[in-house]
């Protein structure tokens, strides 16, 4: 079973902006498969 992460609006930001962060190694695990992500509709309309 793969670990579930929880992505708030924070993280997707901050890979954005800053494409060396933790933020950034996060969203490529998940590109990856490695992890999966949960996140919620509220989060979504933020970012």
């Amino acid at each position: 079973m793969k670990v579930r992460v929880f992505l708030d609006t924070n993280v997707f930001i901050y890979a954005f902006e800053f494409p060396h962060s933790n933020s950034m190694k996060i969203i490529e695990l998940l590109n990856q498969a490695e992890v999966e992500a949960v996140t919620s509709d509220r989060v979504l309309r933020e970012v």
